[in-house]
This record gives structure tokens, sequence and C-alpha cells, in this order.
């Protein structure tokens, strides 16, 4: 796509109506920003902005946490249009290559063998949000952006135990990452080794709060990052 055709589409869809004036729907807003996202690869920094709040777009969240979120969202898309303006270079579009081949090639496993695996998960929205969420993280991995892709995979783990005790009719004395883990395992649903490893997911998401985020040390490695994203199929193995 060249930079006049991109330009045009990212401006229509800042124009709309609704982004002023507020989505009928949340699903509307959801929507609307999963068109936006691909046209915002040309600008990592962006991207990877808009996809975390946009994020936040797909859970059951307060107005004063949507509200900011989709504010940031508008502002990185307002940004990538004026560097289009702004820039007489044509756009480059981030690293693509990576995708599900790419992801079978290097874990093992194709999409539909993981869709398989995860056949407790019901709704084809619901399951094609955590397709797509796992591809997103191993991009952003990939391209060391390891804070983001952490948080990611820690958040498709964290749905995917949801989703598995409610299978099992199992409830969890309250909605956490923690209690999810706690309750798998003491429900015997979890091998000893798994349970460790979704522990130290959540621990390694928990680090990346940014007051929590000291020193260096404390950083994410792009090596963390992309055995977070391995971690969501090891898990899956245990279902």
């Amino acid at each position: 796509m060249n930079k006049k055709k991109l330009l045009h589409k990212l401006k229509t869809l800042l124009e709309m109506k609704e982004v002023k004036e507020g989505f009928p729907s949340q699903q509307a807003c959801i929507d609307w920003a999963n068109k936006v996202a691909p046209l915002l690869k040309f600008n990592q920094d962006c991207y990877v902005n808009f996809k975390l709040n946009a994020h936040k777009m797909n859970l059951n969240l307060s107005a004063d946490i949507l509200v900011p979120a989709f504010n940031i969202m508008v502002s990185q898309l307002q940004m990538a249009i004026n560097e289009l303006e702004n820039s007489e270079e044509e756009v480059k579009n981030m690293d693509d290559q990576y995708s599900w081949v790419t992801i079978a090639e290097e874990f093992g496993i194709t999409k539909k063998e993981f869709g398989r695996k995860i056949n407790f998960v019901k709704g084809d929205f619901l399951r094609s949000i955590i397709f797509r969420d796992i591809e997103h993280a191993y991009v952003l991995a990939k391209n060391g952006f390891s804070k983001p892709s952490v948080i990611l995979s820690g958040s498709i783990i964290e749905e995917l135990l949801r989703q598995y005790l409610l299978q099992k009719k199992i409830k969890p004395s309250n909605n956490t990452f923690d209690e999810y883990i706690k309750t798998c395992s003491n429900n015997g649903l979890l091998k000893k080794a798994i349970y460790s490893l979704s522990d130290s997911v959540r621990h390694f998401r928990n680090i990346v709060h940014i007051e929590n985020e000291k020193s260096k040390k404390h950083s994410i490695s792009k090596a963390t990052a992309v055995g977070a994203v391995s971690f969501v199929f090891t898990i899956a193995n245990d279902f």
C-alpha cells in the first residue's frame, strides 16, 4: 500500500463520527480498532501503544479505564497520520513475516492443532481474539518489544485458565490470575511443572509494571518474552 492510500485510510478511520461522539457499543469500538491496528505497522511505537490499549477494549473494565485507553488509541492514530504527512519517504511496514506459519516452525504446533487443544473456549469471536493475540505477542517478542509481549502472553494464559475453569464448572474464590492458578493446582488440573511455569509468567507480568521496574535487572529480555509466548502452547498441551 502506498503512502497516499494509507494516509487516506487512516484519516477516514480517525474522522469517523463515532470516534468523536462515541461508539454505539463496545463491540463497535473493537471492530474499529481491528481496522486501525494493521495500518499502523509502519510505525512500531504507534502500533504497540495502540495495540496495548486496544486490548483493554476486549475486557470488562470501567469507563475510568476504557476512556483514557481509547484516547491514547486516538492519539497514536493521529501521531501516525502526522508522521505520514511530514515524511517524504514511502512507508515501510513493520516486519510482518511472523505468522502462524513461523509460529508452527518455531514451536511445533499449527493454528488448527492449537484450536483443537482449546476446544473448551466457546464462541468464534473469543477464539479469534486468542489466535490474534498469540500472533501479536509473538511479533512483539521477535521485534524486541519484550514488555508488551509478556503482558499480552500473560493475558492470554489468564483467559485460557478462566475459560478452562468455567468448562470444568469450578468457581475460583475471585477472578484473578493468582486465583486461577491456585484453583487449577488445588483441583489437580495442572501438572506441578505447569503450575510453576504459570506462576512464573504471572510473576514476570507483575514485574513489568513501571513501579516495579526499578533497574535494568528487572527488565524483560527478548528470550523471556519468546519463552512466555512458548508457554501458551505448553499449557495448552496440559488441558
